[in-house]
C-alpha cells in the first residue's frame, strides 16, 4: 500500500511540509460507532441535572488526589460540569452516535491532576469536532505499554522518553508538540531531573553517589531517571555502575518521604516536583538540598540536567488518516489562551543521542560482565556445557586412576619379575661359587695332606736326635696352618653344600680372638694397633672355625683398607651378643651400605668380591646375622658387627637387627 502524506494545517488553511518519511506510519480504522449523537447528549445533560457529582473525574490509587489543595479542586469544577465527559466513567459505552477517541495521557502525578491539566483541551476538542466523542485515559509508566498494544488508545500525549521506548511496540504518527499549557503546573514544555539529598547530607557532587543508595520511580522515566543518568555517565563514565539504583513505583512524590526518613542517600525527580510539592504545602518535614544546579535561562525550577522537550502528541494505528488529519488541523486553529498551544512536532533527535549515549555505555562493560551477561542469557546452554565438562572430567579422573592402576600392576609386575630374575642369577652365581669352591677345596686338599706328612715326619725325625731342636716349633705351626686350611676348605664345602649338623663346641672368646689376631698379623704389612675389649672369663659355643674364617677376613679387609687401628668390642645379652670390629680406616661406600652382600664387588685390584658375601653365608649357618657400616660416633672408619647367638641351639631366639 502507497503510503499518504501527512500534512498539517495552519488556521488559515496553508499547507506545511510534509512530516519527514520516517514519521510516517500506515493508518488502520478503527473507531467505534454509538448509537445516536443527540441520544448521547440528552442523557448526558440529564445525568448532569440530576447529579453534577457524577461527572467528577476518577482517581485511581495511585494519583494524588488525597494530597490537592481545596483550591485545586475548586479549579477542577468548571471542567466537571462540561456537556462532554472529560473521562470514561468507568467501562460505560457511550450512547450517542459519535466516534470515540481514547487519548492516553501520561499522567506521573495521578489521574486527577491529569485531568485537571488536561480536560480543557479535550472539552474544546470536542466542541470543535461534534461527531467525535474525545475521553482522556491517564496512564503510568507501568501499564503505558499494554494500554498501548492492546489497542485501547487512538492517541497518546506523553513524553518523548515514553515514545522512545514504545516505537518498537506499535507504529506512531506524529501529530504535535506542546509550545504550552497554562493549566500545568509547569507551564513550559520541557522536562529535567533533579537530584536531592538531605541539608545535612556529605554528599555534595555526582562523584559522591559513589556506593550511595539512589531511588527513582522507574528506570524508564524521561525526568524520573534517564537525564539524570545521562548526567551521571557525562560526569564520570564509571559512576552509575557505582550507585544501588533502586526503583519505587509511583506516587512519585512518596521519594521524598523515603529521603525524609533514611531509607536512601538520594532521589531523582522529573524537575518542578519540588516547587510543585512546596506550593501545595505536601513536602514531608526537613530540609533538601540539590545537587549539580544548573542555571538554565526562562527555567524557574530547580534542576540537575539539561531540559529536553517534553508533551508530544502522536496518532496509533486505533485512528485513521482522515480523522488524524482533522485532529492536527483543529490543534492549530485554536487560539484561546486558557488552551494548549501546539507547535510542529519535535523530531527524536536529542532523546535518540540520549538513548545511544546510554546504550553504548552499558555495552562497555567488562570482560567479567561480559561473562555474566552471557551466562545468564545462555544458561540452559551453559548448563548443559558445565554438565558436559563434568562428564568428561569425570571420565578422565576413572581414565587416569585406572591408567595408574594398570602402571602399578605393570611395575610391580616387572618389578617382581626383575627380582625372580636378580634371585635367580644370584643363586646360579652362586651355585658356579659353589662348584667352583668344592672343586678348589678339592684340588687343595691332596698338596695339603703332602705338606702334613712331610711335617709331621720331620718332626718325627727331630725329635729322635734333639727333643728341643729349634725347628720343632716352626714345623709345629705349619702342620697347624695346614689343619686350618683344612678346616677352610670343609667350612667352604659345607657353604657350597650345606649339611643339617656342624660340630660346635664351647671356646673362650678372648683367647680365641688373640689367636686370631697372631695369626692374622703374619700376613698384615705394617704395625696394626689391635685393641680388645672383651672379658677374659667370657665363653661361647660355637663353630670355630667358622668364626675364625669371618674375624680374619673381617681384620684383613681393614687391614688391606689402610687402617691403622683395629677395636674389637663386646656387648652381651641374655639371649644373644653383639660382637663389634671399628677401624679408622676409609669406611665403606654409600653402595656398599645399601647392597652390602653382592658377589664378584671389590675394589681391590687382585680381589675377587667374595670375601664378604662367604662369610655372611657362614655367619648365617650359625643362625648368626652380619652388618656392615660406617662409624656413628663421629670417627672416620668402618663398623662391622656380628649378632651370635648364646643357646647351643638357638634357632627358635629371635635375633636383633
Amino acid at each position: 500500500m502507497k503510503m499518504p502524506k501527512f500534512l498539517l494545517t495552519t488556521p488559515k488553511g496553508a499547507q506545511l511540509l510534509p512530516l519527514p518519511q520516517s514519521l510516517r506510519f500506515r493508518p488502520f480504522r478503527a473507531l467505534r460507532r454509538s448509537s445516536s449523537i443527540l441520544l448521547g447528549i440528552f442523557i448526558t445533560i440529564m445525568l448532569g441535572i440530576i447529579s453534577p457529582i457524577a461527572f467528577a473525574f476518577p482517581k485511581s490509587s495511585a494519583d494524588l488526589a488525597p494530597n490537592l489543595s481545596s483550591k485545586e479542586q475548586t479549579q477542577s469544577a468548571p471542567f466537571e460540569t462540561s456537556p462532554y465527559r472529560c473521562s470514561p466513567m468507568g467501562d460505560k459505552i457511550d450512547r450517542d452516535h459519535r466516534s470515540r477517541v481514547t487519548i492516553g495521557v501520561l499522567a506521573p502525578y495521578g489521574d486527577v491532576a491529569a485531568e485537571k491539566e488536561w480536560c480543557p483541551w479535550i472539552t474544546a476538542l470536542n466542541h470543535e469536532m461534534p461527531d467525535l466523542h474525545f475521553v482522556l485515559k491517564p496512564l503510568q509508566l507501568n501499564n503505558i505499554e499494554s494500554e498501548v498494544t492492546s489497542g485501547a488508545i487512538d492517541l497518546l500525549l506523553s513524553h518523548q522518553g515514553v515514545f522512545m521506548n514504545l516505537r518498537s511496540k506499535a507504529s506512531m504518527r506524529w501529530m504535535a508538540s506542546l509550545e504550552e499549557n497554562i493549566h500545568l503546573e509547569e507551564s513550559h514544555a520541557k522536562i529535567g531531573s533533579a537530584i536531592w539529598v538531605k541539608e545535612e547530607s556529605p554528599i555534595q557532587t555526582l562523584n559522591d553517589l559513589r556506593g550511595k543508595r539512589v531511588d527513582a520511580v522507574s528506570q524508564n522515566a524521561l525526568g524520573g531517571f534517564l537525564l539524570a543518568y545521562h548526567e551521571m555517565i557525562q560526569n564520570s563514565p564509571t559512576l552509575a555502575k557505582e550507585i544501588a539504583f533502586q526503583y519505587r513505583g509511583y506516587p512519585i512524590e512518596a521519594l521524598f518521604d523515603y529521603l525524609a526518613t533514611d531509607e536512601n542517600d538520594a532521589i531523582i525527580v522529573p524537575a518542578c516536583l519540588y516547587e510543585r510539592l512546596e506550593r501545595q504545602d505536601i513536602l514531608p518535614e526537613g530540609s533538601f538540598r540539590l545537587i549539580n544546579p544548573k542555571e538554565i535561562d526562562d527555567f524557574t525550577c530547580q534542576t540537575s540536567t539539561n531540559l529536553m522537550p517534553s508533551w508530544s502528541l502522536a496518532a496509533l494505528n486505533g485512528i485513521d488518516q482522515e480523522t488524524a488529519k482533522r485532529i492536527q488541523s483543529a490543534l492549530f486553529q485554536f487560539n484561546d489562551p486558557d488552551l494548549p498551544s501546539w507547535q510542529l512536532p519535535y523530531t527524536l533527535a536529542e532523546i535518540n543521542q540520549l538513548a545511544a549515549d546510554i546504550k553504548h555505555y552499558e555495552e562497555r562493560e567488562t570482560l567479567f560482565e561480559t561473562l555474566f551477561r552471557l551466562a545468564i542469557t545462555h544458561k540452559i546452554w551453559l548448563l548443559f556445557f558445565a554438565l558436559f565438562l563434568l562428564i568428561l572430567l569425570i571420565n578422565h579422573l576413572w581414565l587416569s586412576y585406572a591408567a595408574t592402576k594398570r602402571r602399578k600392576a605393570l611395575d610391580n609386575a616387572y618389578k617382581t619379575m626383575h627380582d625372580y630374575e636378580m634371585m635367580l642369577s644370584k643363586a646360579d652365581r652362586m651355585n658356579i661359587l659353589g662348584e667352583m669352591a668344592s672343586g678348589i677345596g678339592h684340588e687343595l686338599n691332596q698338596p695339603l695332606s703332602t705338606i702334613r706328612n712331610y711335617a709331621e715326619g720331620s718332626i718325627m725325625i727331630l725329635k729322635k736326635s734333639d727333643q728341643q731342636h729349634p725347628l720343632l716349633t716352626p714345623l709345629h705351626k705349619i702342620n697347624e696352618q695346614v689343619s686350618q686350611c683344612h678346616n677352610i676348605i670343609k667350612n667352604l664345602r659345607s657353604w657350597a653344600k650345606p649339611e643339617e649338623n656342624s660340630i660346635r663346641e664351647e671356646v673362650n672368646l678372648r683367647a680365641f680372638l688373640e689367636q686370631i689376631i697372631e695369626i692374622t698379623r703374619l700376613r698384615m704389612h705394617g704395625h696394626i694397633d689391635i685393641q680388645v675389649d672383651i672379658p677374659e672369663y667370657f665363653n661361647i659355643v660355637i663353630t670355630p672355625s667358622i668364626l675364625e674364617q669371618v674375624l680374619a677376613n673381617c681384620l684383613m679387609n681393614s687391614a688391606q683398607a689402610g687402617a691403622t687401628v683395629i677395636d674389637i668390642r663386646l656387648k652381651i645379652y641374655p639371649q644373644y651378643i653383639k660382637l663389634f670390629l671399628f677401624d679408622n680406616g676409609p669406611g665403606f661406600t654409600q653402595a656398599e651400605i645399601d647392597a652390602p652382600f653382592v658377589p664378584f664387588r671389590t675394589s681391590k685390584k687382585d680381589g675377587l668380591g667374595l670375601g664378604l658375601v662367604i662369610c655372611q653365608r657362614l655367619i648365617e649357618s650359625l643362625d648368626g646375622k652380619l652388618r656392615i657400616d660406617n662409624r656413628r660416633d663421629g670417627a672416620r672408619g668402618a663398623a662391622v658387627r656380628l649378632i651370635l647367638s648364646r643357646e647351643l641351639t638357638p634357632t627358635d631366639q629371635k635375633e636383633p637387627q
